[in-house]
C-alpha cells in the first residue's frame, strides 16, 4: 500500500484521467469538436460505470493468477435470458435488474464448479464456456436475442443519478468484501503465495466457488447496464462476446496500479475513465474506432512500461543529475586552477 497523506494519494488518484481529459479539452477548444459538451462528458461517466463493474469482476481473477474469457459471453447470455423473461411478463425494470443477476449468478457458479471439477487451467475452462454459453444465445428465444428499443421503462438503468448510484452501491460491496470479509483475507493470501496459503489452512475450493458466485453477481449488474444502454443484445457467435471482455480487462492493468494509492474499486474506476477518455476523445476529433483503439494499446503498452521500470528510470535520472553534479564540481575546480595559473 502506497504510504502519504490523504493529499498526496488524491492527486496520484486522479492525476492520469485529469490530465487526459485536460489534453482532449484543449484540442477540443481549438478543432471545436463536441469533446466537451456536457452530453459527451455524461455519455464518457456512463459507460465508465458498466465497464469498471466489468474490470472489478475480471480482477478478482486476475489477482489471484487466474483468467476468464467467458465474461462476455455470461454478459450476453444473462441479459437475454432475464430480460426476456422480465419484458414478456411485464416485469419491472428492478424485477428484470434481478433476473439478470440471478442468471449471470448462476453461470459463475456452474463456471466454478468446472474448474474445480475439471482441474484443468482457467483459460482453458473459460474458452470452452465461450463457446458453450454463445451457442445457447443463438437457441434460446429462438436466437433473437434481446431488444428493449420500444421498452423505455427498462432503460432507466443507464439514466443519471440511477447508473451513479447502482455504481457506487456496487463498489461499495466489493470493497467491503474484498477488505472487510474472511474471503477477501483468503483471496489476497491466495493472490501471495498459493500453496503456503493452503498449507495454512485456507480452503481453496471454498474461496474459488465464492470468487465466481462474485463474479457472476457482478457481471449481472453489468449486464443490466449494458443492456439499459445498447437497448439492443443479439445473439452472439464466432467468439463475439469477447469484445465486451476485453474493453474490461484492459484497464484492469491499470487499475490495479492505481489501487496502491486508494483501493481497487477507485483505481479500477479512475482506470477505466482514463481509457474511455482517449477512446472518445479520439473519435469526438474526427478519427475511426481503429485509430482509437490503437492510441489506447499503445497507451497501457507505455503505462506498463513504465510502471514496470519505474525504479530503474528513477535511478538513472538520479544519476544523470549526480553526473551533473559532479561535472559542475570538477568544471569549478579546473577553472579554478586555470585562474590561479
Amino acid at each position: 500500500m502506497y504510504k502519504g497523506n490523504i493529499l498526496e494519494k488524491i492527486i496520484e488518484t486522479i492525476a492520469l484521467p485529469l490530465v487526459l481529459y485536460i489534453i482532449f479539452a484543449v484540442i477540443s477548444m481549438v478543432t471545436a469538436n463536441n469533446f466537451l459538451t456536457p452530453e459527451m462528458t455524461a455519455y464518457i461517466l456512463k459507460i465508465t460505470c458498466t465497464t469498471a463493474v466489468i474490470s472489478m469482476a475480471i480482477s478478482l481473477h486476475l489477482v489471484n493468477g487466474g483468467f476468464d474469457f467467458s465474461a462476455g459471453a455470461i454478459i450476453y447470455l444473462g441479459a437475454i435470458v432475464g430480460g426476456n423473461i422480465a419484458v414478456s411478463n411485464g416485469y419491472s425494470v428492478w424485477t428484470m435488474f434481478g433476473l439478470i443477476i440471478l442468471c449471470t449468478f448462476l453461470l459463475g457458479v456452474i463456471n466454478g464448479l468446472a474448474y474445480m471439477t475439471l482441474r484443468l487451467p482457467p483459460i482453458v475452462i473459460s474458452l470452452a464456456m465461450v463457446m458453450i454459453y454463445e451457442a445457447i444465445t443463438q437457441i434460446v428465444f429462438k436466437g433473437g436475442g434481446i431488444k428493449i428499443v420500444t421498452k423505455p421503462q427498462y432503460a432507466v438503468l443507464v439514466k443519471s443519478p440511477t447508473v451513479y448510484i447502482i455504481f457506487i452501491a456496487t463498489a461499495l460491496v466489493f470493497w467491503f468484501i474484498m477488505k472487510y470479509t474472511t474471503f477477501g483475507f483468503r483471496a489476497r493470501a491466495l493472490a501471495t503465495g498459493q500453496k503456503i496459503a493452503v498449507a495454512m489452512g485456507v480452503k481453496e475450493k471454498k474461496n474459488v466457488l465464492i470468487r465466481y458466485m462474485i463474479f457472476g453477481a457482478l457481471l449481472g449488474v453489468a449486464a443490466t447496464m449494458y443492456l439499459s444502454n445498447v437497448l439492443t443484445v443479439s445473439a452472439a457467435r464466432n467468439l463475439s462476446s469477447t469484445m465486451v471482455m476485453f474493453d474490461g480487462i484492459m484497464p484492469v492493468v491499470v487499475g490495479l496500479t492505481l489501487a496502491a494509492y486508494s483501493n481497487m474499486p477507485i483505481g479500477l474506476f479512475m482506470a477505466v475513465l482514463s481509457m474511455k477518455i482517449i477512446n472518445v476523445g479520439f473519435i469526438s476529433m474526427g478519427t475511426d474506432g481503429t485509430i482509437s483503439t490503437i492510441m489506447s494499446g499503445l497507451f497501457l503498452l507505455a503505462f506498463v512500461t513504465i510502471t514496470e521500470n519505474h525504479g530503474k528510470i528513477k535511478q538513472y535520472m538520479l544519476h544523470k543529475r549526480r553526473y551533473k553534479e559532479l561535472e559542475a564540481i570538477f568544471q569549478k575546480k579546473e577553472d579554478k586552477i586555470i585562474m590561479e595559473r
